[in-house]
């Protein structure tokens, strides 16, 4: 792994914590670095941070950028455990048909 990218997943897993603590700016801060690293073999962080922005943006009440990041994350979703993050996608796509 080259250090853009573990900077990158190290990123990505203290925007989880931002998201858990509602610290959401701090969050979309870090997660918008991560787009200008190189990402080696780490092809899951892509989707991942695309799904956290999607997340970010629900909790905001913000649909539109939350639909957007969620159909970026789905796209992008092609490694080799895509189910995690598939799973992630499926639950927050249920919420929105509930509050519809």
């Amino acid at each position: 792994l080259s250090d853009e990218s573990i900077i990158a997943q190290i990123s990505l897993y203290n925007s989880c914590t931002l998201i858990e603590r509602k610290e959401y700016a701090e969050a979309l801060e870090l997660l918008d670095k991560i787009d200008s690293l190189s990402l080696g073999n780490a092809e899951w962080v892509e989707p991942y941070t695309y799904f956290n922005k999607a997340l970010i943006y629900f909790s905001q009440r913000d649909t539109e950028n939350s639909v957007e990041y969620l159909e970026l994350a789905e796209d992008a979703n092609e490694y080799q455990k895509k189910s995690m993050i598939q799973a992630k996608i499926n639950g927050l796509s249920r919420k929105f048909k509930k509050i519809n």
